[in-house]
């Protein structure tokens, strides 16, 4: 399965997206969400989805305006 989210323009966070995504973590592959603004409300749930869908080849979260303590809580759901 395959999910592109990019430059979608939403005002609202992502925490159903990511909630979501954890629900198809047995077929989910490939996920692009990058360049989204409102990234920083759901920090929680994007660690969780990382940390849960480990059959992901596939992330880009590249572009997102995380404030220096949320990328260090994402890189440290990625090692």
């Amino acid at each position: 399965e395959k999910i592109e989210v990019f430059q979608n323009g939403s005002k609202e966070s992502f925490k159903y997206l990511f909630n979501a995504l954890v629900e198809c973590k047995a077929t989910l592959k490939h996920v692009n969400v990058q360049d989204n603004k409102k990234v920083n409300a759901s920090v929680s749930e994007m660690t969780n989805f990382i940390k849960q869908c480990t059959n992901v080849e596939y992330l880009n979260i590249s572009d997102l305006p995380m404030t220096k303590s949320n990328c260090k809580l994402v890189y440290q759901s990625l090692i």
